[in-house]
């Protein structure tokens, strides 16, 4: 087994499509499945197998050994088809396949919400959200597990929170400096024409307009 930074997953899945605002949630909810860790396999009452980061059930997807639509069209999206020891084996060991599928899971979820009954929650499907995270996000005191689990889960969101807000603080800052170098936009010549050679000569107050109250 071994751990997986947080900020990985958070890449993973924003750059496969995971909305910012389920991302602390979801990384939670693998600190509680898998302890944010490849190589883990849990074993369910029904001896059904569970497998990496994300604790993914494969045989939920298959009748007997026919793949449903959420595995044929993430086949699509691979280019290639697995067989199921080859797309246990990938989720269990491999991050960044265990991110990417649990992204095209949740798309699944949100886009068919009636047909997989969510309610409009695309991550009810894993049982520790339900039963821990979302309990959670809601105010109440998390129950059944050790108390060095629930601390790491409680840093894991709050780390994929930070780290999400920060990403999106950065793409903030290069689009609008890419708006001020725009020729199109009148703040390119805010920018250019009025910023730019002020700076340049120091005149301070022509760039602060408190400072002729100064």
């Amino acid at each position: 087994m071994a751990k997986v930074d947080v900020s990985t997953l958070v890449e993973y899945l924003r750059g496969f499509g995971v909305a910012d605002a389920l991302i602390p949630a979801l990384i939670m909810t693998a600190s509680f499945e898998s302890g944010i860790q490849t190589g883990v396999e849990g074993t369910n009452p029904n001896q059904t197998k569970d497998f990496g980061v994300f604790q993914v059930n494969v045989e939920e997807f298959y009748d007997g050994d026919e793949p449903d639509k959420t595995i044929t069209t993430f086949f699509d999206k691979k280019g290639r088809e697995f067989t199921k020891d080859e797309l246990k084996k990938q989720l269990r060991d491999n991050e960044k396949f265990s991110a990417e599928f649990a992204a095209h899971y949740i798309n699944r979820l949100e886009n068919n919400p009636e047909s997989f009954n969510t309610g409009g929650d695309p991550l009810v499907k894993w049982t520790e959200y339900r039963e821990r995270v979302k309990p959670f996000l809601s105010g109440e005191k998390i129950e059944g597990r050790t108390a060095p689990d629930i601390q790491d889960a409680i840093n894991s969101y709050f780390d994929a929170y930070l780290l999400v807000h920060n990403l999106q603080e950065t793409e903030k800052l290069k689009k609008n400096l890419k708006d001020l170098n725009d020729p199109k936009t009148g703040n390119y010549q805010v920018f250019n024409r009025v910023f730019i050679p002020n700076l340049k000569a120091g005149n301070i107050k022509e760039l602060d307009p408190l400072a002729k109250d100064k």
